[in-house]
């Protein structure tokens, strides 16, 4: 689940820069830049939603039940 969320996010995120990029290739490395950061911050905040999500605020968290 979280993967998945992940991967759409870094996706669209790529996505829209890419489509967005001008200038040449100076453009596209200034682009790629950019996507990238905006992809760690975003995964890191999607990945912290997702797990509040799935497991909660317990603090009891059992691998084996």
């Amino acid at each position: 689940m979280q993967t998945i969320a992940v991967a759409i996010v870094v996706m669209l995120i790529h996505t829209y820069y890419g489509y967005t990029a001008s200038g040449g290739p100076a453009g596209v490395g200034e682009a790629v830049g950019r996507a990238v950061r905006a992809s760690l911050i975003t995964s890191i905040f999607v990945l912290l939603l997702v797990s509040l999500a799935v497991y909660g605020q317990v603090r009891n968290f059992h691998l084996a039940s």
